[in-house]
């Protein structure tokens, strides 16, 4: 059994392997993508069971660049939609992109991210 732990907001999820995925393990502090699984409701609480498809891999830091459509603000939820997908930044990020704490339609972002996590933005247009 592994358990995958969202650091941003201490919500945890239990993952069962079964037979030859019993060696599956993702590094300690990881981001990591989690392919053919299969989602149970046990009691109310969301567990995840592996499959003989099912895989297992660090995500790896690539390049991010477009416009940023949405924005959230909120604290515990600081978020950006870029081509269509979510990513979480730090506040003195989101702090470089919307210095006055307002979204502004328009901006282009260029920079990093490992899974959906900004890890380094270079350049805000």
């Amino acid at each position: 059994m592994i358990k995958l732990s969202n650091v941003a907001n201490d919500e945890t999820i239990t993952v069962k392997v079964w037979g030859e995925k019993v060696s599956i393990a993702p590094t300690i502090a990881s981001q990591v993508a989690l392919t053919h699984v299969v989602v149970n409701d046990y009691g109310g609480r969301k567990e995840l069971n592996s499959t003989a498809l099912t895989a297992m891999e660090d995500s790896k830091e690539e390049e991010l660049h477009g416009e940023i459509e949405a924005a959230g603000f909120e604290v515990e939820d600081i978020i950006i939609v870029v081509n269509d997908n979510v990513y979480s930044l730090t506040k003195e990020q989101m702090d470089m992109v919307f210095p006055a704490g307002e979204f502004v339609p328009g901006k282009i972002i260029s920079g990093k991210r490992n899974g959906f996590k900004i890890t380094a933005i270079d350049e805000v247009a």
